[in-house]
């Protein structure tokens, strides 16, 4: 249960919860030293829209992606949240409501990254692209005729691969907290480092726990 264990009295756990993969599940949490905050928003509505950013520049650039970033020195997380909406995404969140927190770590980094997540469920303006990322609708609903326009489905497989994981409870409103652990990211061809974030994962956890018990450090 790693870190979240005195935040998850003894049963808090809702019932859907899952861990892996099978053959990790020997292996210790990934060391870490530093702790640091960041934000991740995703825009939905409640006809099954859900907004996703195409990350054009920096730490996981090319894939689908909520909105966010680091949390600032003298702001609370949900202000660092709304600012990094406004800021990647050109809305205005009016209703932001705190719905799980995951814990992030690479292998070979000292930083435990600690993300807040929250569901924007009303917004002023409409999302445009911005120097960072490019907004693009999804549909959270199974292919409806296939005559009829649609938006795409949630693209998973240019996502983080652990999304598929805990998008199941972000999508049913439910409260989760998790952790994922990566591997370092294969060599380059060339013989450079690769990105650390094309690691595999490692190892992970996810739980639905109720929102109030993940609002503690």
């Amino acid at each position: 249960m790693d870190q979240f264990a005195s935040l998850l009295p003894s049963g808090s756990i809702g019932p859907v919860h899952t861990n892996g993969p099978s053959d990790s599940l020997h292996l210790s949490w990934l060391p870490t030293s530093t702790l640091k905050q960041y934000t991740l928003v995703f825009p939905v509505t409640e006809d099954g829209k859900i907004c996703l950013g195409m990350k054009k520049r920096g730490f996981g650039a090319g894939r689908y992606n909520g909105f966010g970033g680091k949390v600032e020195p003298g702001e609370t997380v949900f202000e660092a949240a709304k600012r990094e909406l406004h800021e990647e995404a050109n809305i205005v969140a009016t209703k932001m409501p705190h719905c799980g927190r995951i814990r992030f770590a690479f292998e070979d980094s000292p930083v435990l990254m600690d993300v807040f997540v929250y569901r924007v469920e009303a917004w002023e303006g409409d999302p445009s692209e911005t120097e960072e990322m490019l907004p693009a609708w999804h549909t959270s609903l199974p292919p409806s005729d296939p005559s009829m326009p649609q938006l795409p489905q949630i693209p998973f497989d240019d996502m983080w691969p652990d999304d598929d994981l805990w998008f199941p409870l972000f999508l049913a409103k439910k409260s989760f907290v998790g952790r994922v652990d990566f591997n370092k990211p294969p060599v380059a061809p060339e013989g450079s480092e690769g990105k650390m974030e094309d690691g595999s994962m490692r190892r992970w956890w996810f739980a639905e726990a109720p929102v109030e018990l993940m609002q503690s450090s």
